[in-house]
């Protein structure tokens, strides 16, 4: 087995399994399938989500969240987004990659 098969395994028996670590890939996944799958636009994802986590969680989410909980999660919201907004252009640069290629 490789040092770097190790290390990997360690990395997800510590942090790939926690909470926290899960729950920015959920936020994460939600944000980009809403964008993609929806249309809706990557920047109303981040007000929703800004609203979302920096209001209506601080005051009604049981059990209450603490302002670095929001903050990881607004951070999920925006990956995603921010994935979804790249996308166009990682494709149109995939698409003249191919068309260089070809050439």
């Amino acid at each position: 087995m490789s040092a770097l098969w190790v290390r990997f395994s360690n990395w997800v028996a510590t942090t790939g399994t926690t909470p926290a670590f899960i729950a920015f890939w959920a936020h994460a996944g939600a944000a980009f399938m809403v964008c993609i799958v929806l249309g809706v636009p990557p920047w109303a994802v981040l007000i929703y989500a800004a609203i979302k986590e920096y209001w209506f969680d601080k005051h009604y989410e049981k059990p209450p969240q603490t302002f670095r909980d929001n903050s990881q999660d607004f951070a999920g919201y925006a990956a995603g987004a921010g994935l979804a907004a790249c996308l166009p252009f990682i494709e149109h640069a995939r698409a003249l990659l191919g068309h260089l290629l070809t050439s």
